[in-house]
């Protein structure tokens, strides 16, 4: 029995140092998982730094990039891409270089690259790291065009005034000195100049101006020719003349609504059109008064629901002359070719014809126009090739009513 319990506590002894060789190496385990966690933990928080880092160089690339074709609107090509940066290093806020970070930086067109329904491009940045890391970065960028302004001129000449009143809604720009007569102008959107606003003090602001802003280049030659290219493609580039002084062109544009489905308004998508008249004689397309006003063919009064020019009437026949129509309450000028000279549609008047569209003329405007066959569509629902651009070799005056959206470009001047 003796023998026996000492064997007994033996065991018990050594089964106590089993246990604590297991309690050492379980705390022993669980010290190394924890100096791995944290080590990975490091690791982690290294990398995320490391990429964040990366990724806030990137989004400046694409920022320094945007930058760098608003000032040099040249770089940004046709097609394809352009290299902005390869390998360039990279500073930081206040000008250091960054040790072993490189950035490339490209931009080009997307999408469909001939410009007919805008110019859409991307900036995009990629900057690297000795250690491997990569962070990329794209930025969408919209080509903004001349539409956008309700008002824009290269020059505005010697002698030309906002006044009576005028009320110019949405943005006004110019590269020249803005004029405001006594007489008063509201401007009811941004206006900006790259020069300064003479009679300030008589213009109404309804959102502020800007002198001596940043001017804004007009096109060049080439962009235009672009313009002609997509015009032809839809049939709607015409040649005019040079002919005539200002405010006189021997081609006008003149757009048209019309109510096709007969809901009340003329508003729908495929309700746009336009007409074109071409005439010799620069003057009487714009109704510009001759020096004798009493002669004119485009301005008179009415009688009954006729109405008849100035250069035709006939003291006897009509109860008083030309001078006393031009006088009188009824007294009214259209522009040349517009039906109202002749009590309706007349394609070729003598003086101007109206160019006949060559498509094929949607049968609900047949219905409702003597003009059907020449009004060109806005939509390309009836004229799949337009291209949204209206081109003019020349002069060209524009009026009328739009309803849709266009670009007229003109190698002259726009009436």
């Amino acid at each position: 029995m003796g023998q026996d319990g000492k064997n007994s506590g033996s065991e018990t002894r050594g089964i106590a140092l089993i246990t604590t060789l297991l309690l050492v190496m379980v705390a022993g385990a669980l010290i190394t998982g924890a100096v791995a966690v944290g080590a990975n933990h490091l690791l982690v928080d290294r990398f995320w730094n490391r990429q964040s880092r990366l990724v806030g160089l990137a989004e400046a690339g694409v920022e320094e990039g945007l930058a760098t074709l608003n000032g040099r609107r040249s770089l940004f090509p046709d097609t394809g891409f352009t290299v902005l940066e390869s390998g360039a290093p990279v500073t930081d806020g206040r000008g250091g270089t960054i040790p072993g970070v490189q950035r490339w930086l490209y931009a080009g067109p997307v999408g469909i690259t001939s410009g007919q329904y805008g110019v859409f491009g991307s900036v995009v940045a990629v900057v690297r790291d000795q250690g491997g890391g990569v962070a990329i970065r794209r930025l969408e960028i919209y080509q903004e065009s001349f539409a956008k302004f309700a008002y824009f001129t290269d020059y505005e000449g010697g002698n030309i005034y906002f006044a009576s009143n005028d009320h110019i809604w949405g943005p006004l720009h110019t590269n020249d000195q803005i004029k405001i007569h006594s007489s008063r102008a509201n401007f009811h959107g941004e206006v900006t100049t790259a020069k300064d606003i003479s009679g300030k003090q008589y213009g109404t602001f309804d959102k502020g101006f800007t002198e001596h802003a940043p001017a804004i280049p007009m096109p060049e030659t080439a962009d235009l020719m672009k313009l002609k290219a997509l015009a032809a493609a839809g049939g709607t580039a015409f040649t005019g003349s040079t002919v005539g002084g200002d405010g006189e062109a021997t081609l006008r544009i003149e757009f048209v609504a019309v109510d096709l489905n007969g809901d009340g308004d003329r508003t729908d998508e495929d309700e746009g059109f336009f007409r074109v008249y071409r005439s010799s004689d620069a003057a009487w397309v714009v109704a510009k008064a001759p020096s004798t006003f009493s002669n004119s063919l485009n301005c008179g009064d009415y009688h009954g629901s006729t109405f008849v020019a100035a250069g035709n009437h006939n003291t006897s026949l009509h109860g008083h002359s030309g001078t006393t129509a031009l006088n009188s309450s009824s007294r009214v000028c259209y522009l040349g070719g517009d039906d109202r000279l002749w009590g309706g549609f007349v394609a070729n008047d003598g003086k101007g014809q109206w160019l006949p569209w060559t498509g094929t003329v949607d049968p609900r405007l047949a219905a409702l126009r003597a003009d059907a066959a020449y009004l060109f569509p806005l939509a390309r629902s009836l004229n799949p090739n337009f291209k949204g651009v209206i081109f003019v070799e020349g002069k060209v005056a524009v009026s009328g009513q739009i309803r849709g959206h266009v670009t007229v470009a003109a190698t002259s001047n726009i009436i």
